[in-house]
C-alpha cells in the first residue's frame, strides 16, 4: 500500500511548478519521497534534496542544496556603479534579495539585475541620472536673447542652477530649459565699468 501511495505521489507531483518566495518559478524533476525532492529554477540552476514542504511554501531558493552558485559566485562580487561609487555584494538570498555595500560605506538592499546594470545606488530615484549631469552641465555655455552669454556655474537639478552672464551678473534658481531657450537675463541692470581715465 505504501509503495503505492509513493508512486501516486510521484506522478502527481513530479513535473509539478511553483513560484518560490524569491520570485523564481521551481519545477520539480526528482522525486524520491515527500523529504527528498530535486527542482530545477526557470534559469536552468538545480537544487537537489530538498522537501516537498519546501516546496509548497516557496521557501527553496537557488543557493541551496546541490548548486549553490548564487553564495559562492555571487557574494563578493563588485562592480562600478553608475553613480561613480562601487558596489559589492555582502548578502545574496536570490536574484530579487541582494545587499549591496556601496564605496562609501553606505548598505542597499536590491537586485541582481540591477546590480549588473550598474544602477545601484541607494539614493533614491533620479540620483544617478543627476550625478552624471553634473559634470555634463556644469561649464555649459549659450548666447541668450539679449545678446549676452550665460554659463552653468551651480547645477543642482535641471529647476535649480545659476549662471553667470558675461556683464558679470549671477543669476540664481534658472531653469535648464531657460537657458536652452535663451531665455535668462540678468534682474538687474547692467552695471557700467567704470571709469579710470577720467574721460567722459
Amino acid at each position: 500500500m505504501g509503495n503505492q501511495n509513493f508512486e501516486k505521489h510521484q506522478a502527481e507531483r513530479l513535473g509539478q511548478k511553483r513560484m518560490m518566495n524569491c520570485n523564481e518559478e521551481a519545477e520539480i524533476i526528482a522525486y524520491r519521497g515527500a523529504r527528498d525532492i530535486d527542482v530545477r529554477f526557470a534559469n536552468g540552476r538545480i537544487v537537489t534534496h530538498r522537501e516537498y514542504d519546501d516546496f509548497l511554501t516557496g521557501t527553496i531558493s537557488g543557493y541551496g542544496g546541490g548548486n549553490r552558485l548564487g553564495i559562492d559566485g555571487r557574494i563578493g562580487e563588485s562592480k562600478e556603479m553608475n553613480c561613480g561609487l562601487t558596489g559589492t555584494i555582502v548578502g545574496y538570498r536570490c536574484t530579487d534579495d541582494i545587499d549591496v555595500k556601496m564605496s562609501d560605506d553606505l548598505m542597499v538592499n536590491s537586485t541582481y539585475s540591477r546590480f549588473k546594470a550598474g544602477a545601484v545606488s541607494g539614493h533614491g530615484p533620479g540620483f544617478t541620472r543627476l550625478q552624471q549631469m553634473i559634470p555634463k552641465r556644469l561649464g555649459l555655455k549659450a548666447v541668450m536673447k539679449n545678446g549676452l552669454e550665460a554659463e552653468i556655474i551651480a547645477y543642482r537639478n535641471n529647476k535649480n542652477m545659476d549662471v553667470r552672464l558675461s556683464n558679470g551678473c549671477v543669476v540664481t534658481g534658472c531653469t535648464y530649459g531657460n537657458l536652452k531657450n535663451g531665455l535668462i537675463r540678468a534682474n538687474t541692470k547692467r552695471l557700467r565699468k567704470k571709469n579710470t581715465t577720467g574721460e567722459n
